[in-house]
C-alpha cells in the first residue's frame, strides 16, 4: 500500500481536553501528599497541560489505513510498539497497520492510549461515548463497573457459537471475565499465573556479609545497611534500600503481616486465607498496626524511597532498580532472571534473587498470595458499538482462528520481526543493533500478550531469539527458575494460589463504591507511612469513611455469595 494511502495523526484536540480532566481528576479531593510533594504534583501538571498544548506529548493515537470493503475491527491498546508512551517508535506503528490489513483483509482501526493514565482516558471517552468496538482493559473493578454502568456488554449472546470461542479451555471460557453468567470481558491467555516476589540485590548482601532474608525482621536490617553501609562500595550515599509505586509493588509489605491485599495491591477487602477464605477487610485486623508502623519506620529512616507515593507507574519504579539507586523492589517474578540479562553486560558481579514471601509472627504461611490459571486482561466490548456481533467474532476468527495473527499481536509483522522455526518454534528476528547486539522490537499488544494454553504456548512451541543465543539461553533459564520457584514455595507454603474469582467481591455493592474503597486505602496508607498520622490514627479514620460508605453491607453480601459470614465489624 503507497505511504500516501496512510493515515497516522495525533488527535491534538482530543490530548488536551483529556489532559485538562485528568488534571482535575488528580487533584479533587483530599490530598494524599504533604504540601510540599502537592506543590511539586500541580507543577508537573500544569506543565504537562502546556506540553499538551504545544506539542501534544501526552497524545493519544489513532492509526488506519484505506481499506475499503473490508470487514471492521476497532481496538483499543496500550502499550503498541512502546513503553506506555504513544510518540515512541513511529515507524514500527506505521508500518504494522497497512501490513497486518493487507495480510488478513480486514479494516484494523487502532486506537493506542498512554500508561499510567489508560483507565482514566478510557473512562474519559466513554463517558463523551468518544469511543466505540473493542478495548483491550486493565481488569479488575474498573472492568466490572463499566459493565454496571452500561458502558460495555456482555460477550456471550455475541460469540457463543463461534468454533473459535468453543475451542478454548473451560477454563478460560468460564474464568475471572465470567459473571452471573454474562462474559463482561473476552479473556485474553490462559497460562499459570505469574505472581509478584520481593527481588534483592544479592552482590549487595554478599558486600555485607548479609545473607538472603527470610523475615520481615531481617529485611528491615537489610533495608538499614542498604541505605548507610556502602552496600556498592562506591564512598558515596547513592543507594536506598528499596522503592516501590505507592502499595502495588510493596505488596509483600502487608502479606507478610497475613494481611493480603487484592491482585493490584489497591485495597485489602480479599478472600483471606488466614481467615477462612471469607471476605474480610485487612485494614480492620489487628496486625495492620504493626504492618503500617514497620512501613512508617522504614520511610521516615529513609530505608523507602522517599518519592514512593509519588511515582507514577511501574517503569520509573524499576528504572531505579535499573540504575543502582535502589536495592529491592517487589514486582513480577521473571525480572531477577531478565535484570541479571540486562545488566550483567555492564557489570558481571551484578546479582539479583527472588524472595518468594517474608513471613513474621503473624505469618508463617500464605505470605504469597497469587493465581492460578490467569485469564489474562479482559478484552471489553463498548455497548454502542456498531456491528458488535460481526466485530467480536472477527476478533476471534482472527486471532483464535489464525496462529499468524495471533503471534503478530505479540510479535509485529510476520517474516520482519519474527518466523517460525523448523519445528515451529517462535524465531525473534533482530529490529536493529546496538553496538553489534540484535535488539527485539516490542510488540503491538492486541487481543493477547500472554500464552493462551495448550493452544498459543511459548514455553511448549519454544522461542528463539535469532543472532543472540545468550537470550534464548536466558529465556529457558528462566522459565526452568521460576518453576523450580514456584514449585518451592507451593511446598513450602509460603505460596498460596488464589481462585481467580476470589480476587475481589464480585456484588454490586462493592463495584458501586470500589473507586472510593481504593482511595480511602491508598489515603489511609500514605497517612500513617508519612507520618502524618500514627497508624491507630489512620486505621480509626478508615474505619470510620469505610462505615460511612455502607462498607458493612458490601462485606456482608460478598461473603454471602460465597457461603460464608463477615468477620470484620466497621462499627466499633
Amino acid at each position: 500500500m503507497p505511504v500516501a494511502d496512510r493515515k497516522f495523526r495525533v488527535d491534538r484536540s482530543r490530548s488536551r481536553a483529556y489532559a485538562v480532566h485528568y488534571a482535575t481528576f488528580l487533584l479533587r479531593g483530599k490530598s494524599l501528599l504533604t504540601k510540599e510533594r502537592l506543590m511539586k504534583k500541580v507543577t508537573l501538571l500544569l506543565l504537562s497541560l502546556v506540553l499538551v498544548a504545544t506539542t501534544s506529548v501526552f497524545a493519544t493515537g489513532t492509526q488506519q489505513a484505506a481499506t475499503a470493503g473490508r470487514p471492521i475491527l476497532e481496538y483499543t491498546t496500550l502499550f503498541y510498539f512502546d513503553s506506555g508512551d504513544p510518540t515512541e517508535n513511529i515507524d514500527l506503528k506505521e508500518e504494522f497497520i497497512p501490513w497486518f490489513n493487507d495480510y488478513f483483509n480486514v479494516d484494523l482501526r487502532l486506537n493506542y492510549l498512554p500508561r499510567p493514565d489508560y483507565p482514566q482516558l478510557i473512562s474519559m471517552r466513554l463517558a463523551a461515548q468518544d469511543i466505540s468496538g473493542i478495548i483491550r482493559h486493565f481488569g479488575g473493578a474498573h472492568a466490572q463497573e463499566l459493565f454496571s454502568e452500561g458502558s460495555t456488554m456482555d460477550w456471550l449472546p455475541l460469540i457463543q457459537d463461534n468454533p473459535n470461542w468453543l475451542k478454548l479451555p473451560e477454563g478460560m471460557r468460564n474464568g475471572e471475565w465470567m459473571r452471573d453468567g454474562k462474559l463482561i470481558g473476552m479473556p485474553s491467555a490462559y497460562a499459570p499465573g505469574r505472581n509478584f516476589v520481593r527481588h534483592i540485590r544479592k552482590d549487595w548482601l554478599d558486600n555485607l556479609g548479609l545473607d538472603v532474608p527470610t523475615t520481615i525482621e531481617e529485611f528491615y536490617e537489610v533495608m538499614r545497611a542498604f541505605t548507610e553501609d556502602d552496600p556498592n562500595r562506591s564512598g558515596q550515599n547513592d543507594t536506598v534500600g528499596m522503592t516501590t509505586r505507592t502499595t502495588w509493588l510493596m505488596q509483600d509489605m502487608f502479606h507478610s503481616f497475613a494481611v493480603p491485599l487484592n491482585h493490584v495491591g489497591a485495597h485489602a477487602i480479599v478472600t483471606d486465607p488466614h481467615d477462612g477464605m471469607r471476605f474480610n477487610d485487612g485494614m480492620l485486623k489487628p496486625q495492620m498496626v504493626d504492618a503500617l508502623q514497620n512501613l512508617a519506620d522504614l520511610y521516615r529512616n529513609g530505608y523507602l524511597d522517599p518519592e514512593a507515593f509519588v511515582i507514577t507507574g511501574g517503569g520509573p519504579a524499576r528504572e531505579r532498580i535499573t540504575t543502582g539507586y535502589a536495592g529491592s523492589l517487589y514486582d513480577w517474578v521473571h525480572h531477577s532472571w531478565a535484570w541479571n540479562a540486562s545488566m550483567q553486560r555492564n557489570d558481571p558481579n551484578v546479582e539479583f534473587v527472588p524472595i518468594m514471601g517474608l513471613t513474621s509472627k503473624h505469618a508463617t504461611q500464605f505470605v504469597n498470595p497469587g493465581g492460578m490459571y490467569g485469564v489474562g486482561e479482559p478484552n471489553v466490548m463498548v455497548a454502542w458499538t456498531r456491528n458488535a456481533k460481526e466485530q467480536a467474532n472477527l476478533l476471534l476468527d482472527t486471532f483464535l482462528g489464525n496462529e499468524v495473527a495471533y503471534w503478530s499481536g505479540r510479535f509485529g509483522v510476520y517474516g520482519k520481526y519474527w518466523e517460525f522455526g523448523p519445528n515451529r518454534e517462535i524465531v525473534r528476528l533482530p529490529w536493529k543493533f546496538n553496538d553489534g547486539v540484535p535488539a527485539y522490537a516490542p510488540g503491538p499488544s492486541i487481543f493477547s500478550t500472554n500464552d493462551i494454553e495448550p493452544i498459543f504456548a511459548l514455553w511448549q512451541s519454544g522461542l528463539v531469539f535469532q543472532g543472540n543465543e545468550a537470550a534464548s539461553t536466558d529465556f529457558v533459564e528462566r522459565e526452568r527458575g521460576i518453576a523450580a520457584l514456584t514449585a518451592e514455595g507451593l511446598a513450602s507454603g509460603l505460596y498460596f494460589q488464589y481462585p481467580d474469582l476470589d480476587k475481589e467481591p464480585r456484588v454490586e455493592s462493592y463495584t458501586s463504591i470500589a473507586a472510593d474503597i481504593r482511595r480511602i486505602f491508598l489515603e489511609t496508607v500514605t497517612m500513617a507511612t508519612t507520618g502524618q498520622m500514627t497508624p491507630q490514627e489512620a486505621i480509626a479514620s478508615y474505619r470510620q469513611q469505610m462505615r460511612a460508605l455502607g462498607a458493612q453491607r458490601m462485606l456482608d453480601e460478598a461473603n454471602a455469595l460465597i457461603g460464608k459470614t463477615s468477620s470484620t465489624v466497621y462499627r466499633y
